[in-house]
């Protein structure tokens, strides 16, 4: 072999010892490969930030609060809160603050997520003697035909669970749930149950 070959062949052999070690040939490296959604693991919710839009004393004697007119997620959104429903705890008085967090829910396998996430948030935890009915308007998807709203509650982890859903009025665009405690961050897929 001619020495301009030898020295032909180990320059080749350098050349590519340098590309393999800062990754320009062989496999990717980590931060170069696009990463795909593994739809094998359950649905989950990455959180982004919470705007809160509205806060409510609320007392023993509890009520009926509504959310009108703020051109947020919120509007429209009905919160009732019976009689009674603090004094379980020995709690006189909470503060109840509605509004919506900004994050992404990924690997939905069937249906279409609302793209709304809401929250009911207190200054501490809040089991409630009887449920909290929470009214939320959606608009019909037509494209899912009919397309019911199926409530599910989100943890601080992101993991979903899910809500009764205890009426649907596709006719006014309202779904109802009820819940027996807060802070409560939710959202809701459509399905097609039909």
């Amino acid at each position: 072999m001619s020495t301009r070959l030898v020295i032909f062949i180990i320059g080749i052999l350098i050349l590519i010892s340098i590309g393999l070690a800062l990754g320009f040939i062989g496999h990717p490296k980590t931060e170069q490969v696009v990463k795909l959604e593994d739809t094998s693991k359950p649905a989950y919710y990455e959180q982004g930030e919470t705007t809160i839009v509205k806060s409510f004393d609320v007392g023993t004697s509890g009520g009926v609060f509504e959310i009108k007119n703020t051109g947020t997620p919120v509007d429209g959104v009905v919160i009732e809160i019976p009689a009674g429903a603090l004094l379980y705890k020995q709690v006189q008085k909470i503060t109840l603050s509605v509004g919506y967090n900004g994050g992404v829910l990924h690997n939905v396998k069937s249906g279409k997520a609302s793209g709304i996430v809401l929250v009911l948030s207190t200054d501490s935890i809040v089991d409630y003697e009887f449920p909290v009915r929470v009214k939320v308007p959606f608009v019909p998807d037509p494209s899912l035909d009919p397309g019911t709203p199926v409530p599910y509650a989100i943890d601080r982890e992101g993991h979903l669970f899910p809500l009764q859903l205890i009426s649907v009025k596709r006719e006014i665009g309202e779904f109802t749930f009820d819940t027996s405690y807060t802070p409560l961050m939710f959202t809701w897929i459509y399905a097609n149950l039909r």
